[in-house]
């Protein structure tokens, strides 16, 4: 028995659409870090590659159910949060109090989560941190396979920009 020509071409084209996307990744949506900074105050550090925009940025006490986070009601670009405070322009959703984070302690460990613009992917998760790791001349950032690495600001930005060409 014979395929019919048109099941063969269709066959053929799926097979040829399979192994042409199979190796392809998603393009990335920029590169988070975290810093301390001169203040003493935690910051999130945002390379956002073109296209794409972080419009929530979260900060989760891992040991506790206590959380912080800022929203983004337009489009108002930011390269830097600093943690429990909110940029201009942004608006800082309702938690309810007994889940507020309100401060850092230097022994608790935080993870920082960024929700962008982009329809498929979410966001850009950061790896765990404790404050008293942090330091104004140290970025902790996480790598594309999701490994820590602490770098300088320098190193950060020239890393953050590497991933999105």
């Amino acid at each position: 028995m014979r395929l019919p020509a048109v099941r063969v071409a269709a066959v053929t084209v799926a097979v040829a659409a399979t192994l042409l996307t199979a190796g392809c990744t998603p393009a990335p949506l920029g590169a988070a870090g975290v810093i301390l900074e001169a203040s003493g105050h935690p910051t999130v550090l945002i390379r956002s590659c073109p296209g794409i925009a972080v419009n929530q940025v979260w900060v989760y006490e891992r040991a506790s159910n206590l959380r912080w986070g800022v929203a983004d009601p337009g489009r108002h670009t930011v390269t830097e949060v600093q943690l429990l405070q909110a940029p201009p322009d942004w608006d800082v959703p309702d938690v309810p109090q007994s889940s507020r984070l309100t401060e850092f302690s230097p022994t608790g460990t935080y993870q920082v989560q960024l929700a962008t613009d982009h329809p498929e992917r979410g966001g850009i998760d950061l790896v765990e941190f404790r404050l008293d790791d942090l330091s104004a001349d140290r970025v902790w950032a996480t790598q594309p396979h999701g490994r820590a690495q602490v770098m300088t600001r320098d190193e950060f930005d020239r890393q953050a920009a590497d991933n999105c060409s």
